[in-house]
C-alpha cells in the first residue's frame, strides 16, 4: 500500500481528478516528477479499481472511489492546529483573519455551492498566524462562530481567488482572497469524514459517483 497523502502522490490523485483521462507520461510531463512515482501510483489505482486502462489511456471509473482513497490517508483532525470559538459573527471573524490564508472545508465548500452554510470558519495557516489570531480573539469568548486552523500538508499548489458574496457583505479585498480549489476542497471534506456536505459537488463535478469507461 502506498500513502496517496504524501506530496508527490497526492498532486496525482488531484490530477487525475481534475483530468478524468490521462496517460502516464502526461502526469510526469505537467507535474514534473519521476516517471517510478507516477507508475506505483496509476498500479495502486488499478488495483483498487478507480481507474480503468484502456488501449490508449487510462480512464478515471470511480471518483468518489479515488477521494475516499485519498482521504484514507489523511486526518483533518490531526492536521489542525487551533480551534477558537468566538460571540463574534461570522463575517466579523472574517474580518480579522490574514489576507494570507487559504479558506477551506466549508468555508471553501460555499464557494462552490449556495446550498452550504455553516458558523465555521477553516483555513490553512502556520502556527504563528494561529497564534496572533487567538490573541485577538481572546476577548471575545463564546460559541457563536468557530475558527478552525490547519497546518498545510500536502502543500497546496492552486488555489481560486474571491467569493463575491462575500464582496456584498462588505468584506474587504473579497474577491483576493484564496481558497483551496473545489477538488481540493472535496477531499478535505472526506479526509474530516464530512463527505455527505460535498455530496451536491461531487455531482456537479463528476455526476455519476461511478463513471462509464
Amino acid at each position: 500500500m502506498i500513502d496517496l497523502a504524501s506530496n508527490k502522490k497526492f498532486l496525482i490523485v488531484e490530477y487525475i481528478l481534475e483530468k478524468k483521462t490521462f496517460t502516464q507520461y502526461q502526469v510526469k510531463k505537467d507535474l514534473k516528477t519521476g516517471m517510478s512515482v507516477v507508475n506505483d501510483t496509476v498500479e495502486f489505482l488499478l488495483e483498487k479499481d478507480v481507474i480503468k486502462k484502456t488501449e490508449k489511456n487510462y480512464v478515471l471509473t470511480d471518483p468518489e472511489g479515488l477521494i475516499e482513497l485519498a482521504a484514507f490517508f489523511r486526518n483533518m483532525e490531526k492536521l489542525k492546529i487551533k480551534e477558537i470559538s468566538t460571540s463574534l459573527e461570522k463575517i466579523e471573524a472574517i474580518q480579522l483573519v490574514p489576507e494570507n490564508v487559504v479558506f477551506c472545508l466549508e468555508t471553501a465548500l460555499e464557494k462552490y455551492s449556495n446550498y452550504y452554510k455553516s458558523n465555521r470558519v477553516s483555513f490553512y495557516a502556520d502556527e504563528k498566524t494561529a497564534k496572533e489570531l487567538e490573541k485577538k480573539l481572546a476577548y471575545k469568548p463564546g460559541n457563536t462562530t468557530i475558527i478552525a486552523v490547519y497546518t498545510e500538508k500536502p502543500v497546496i499548489t492552486k488555489t481560486e481567488a474571491g467569493m463575491s458574496n462575500w464582496k456584498k457583505l462588505g468584506i474587504k479585498n473579497a474577491e483576493k482572497l484564496k481558497f483551496t480549489t473545489a477538488i481540493r476542497t472535496i477531499i478535505d471534506l472526506y479526509s474530516a469524514k464530512k463527505g455527505n456536505a460535498a455530496e451536491k459537488l461531487v455531482e456537479y463535478l463528476w455526476g455519476k459517483k461511478k463513471l462509464s469507461a
